[in-house]
């Protein structure tokens, strides 16, 4: 999964380890100043100067800790959602195709478009990478089994379909690889190969 921008786990994780190494090397220079300029001081002036609080150093440290951990988290909660979007649309996927193929084995073509009275909620299951109302794309390409653009933005419908063949495919995000979209669309099979749509003809809603 491509990063998130500037809250990426990378940068997140860059920033804590410079934050680290400036804590550490703030501290070995404080240090090295301290013997070279103060002497030992008595221990009635140890007592009246115990300080309160903490320093710039270990709050430093801190915040570097804090930035580790921060970055990890943010890859763990990427990975999640990535996960939960690819597994939404390949039920999509799996439940569209078999209505397809139903159709097809009842009048012996496939359906010149994807109604959304296919599906149990009555309208097209939202995709994850879309932010606005689903639609299809619809065309018909004979030989051809999926989209040049697998990507949604730059016009292109979250979905594709085509008549030709019955081949319906999910659009990924913009950032999303290749391996994604082959993934959320089933390694590309066929319209109902090896697929089980909704009962009684209707896909699941989404």
């Amino acid at each position: 999964m491509g990063g998130v921008g500037p809250l990426s786990s990378e940068n997140v994780g860059r920033v804590a380890w410079l934050a680290l190494w400036v804590a550490v090397i703030a501290d070995s220079r404080s240090v090295a100043i301290g013997y070279a300029t103060t002497r030992r001081p008595r221990a009635w002036q140890r007592r009246r100067t115990r300080r309160l609080g903490f320093s710039i150093v270990e709050l430093i440290v801190v915040v570097a800790i804090l930035g580790i951990v921060a970055s990890i988290a943010v890859r763990r909660i990427g990975g999640m959602a990535q996960k939960s979007r690819i597994a939404v649309l390949q039920m999509t996927v799996r439940n569209v195709s078999g209505v397809v193929h139903e159709y097809h084995g009842v009048h012996g073509e496939y359906p010149p478009e994807i109604l959304a009275e296919w599906f149990t909620t009555g309208v097209l299951p939202a995709n994850p990478y879309f932010a606005g109302t689903p639609t299809v794309e619809v065309v018909n390409a004979p030989g051809v089994t999926e989209p040049t653009a697998k990507r949604v933005g730059g016009g292109n419908d979250p979905y594709w379909y085509n008549t030709a063949n019955g081949y319906f495919r999910a659009r990924v995000g913009a950032t999303v690889s290749a391996e994604v979209f082959a993934t959320v669309n089933l390694g590309g099979a066929r319209a109902g190969a090896g697929v089980v749509s909704g009962g009684g003809g209707r896909a699941g809603g989404g």
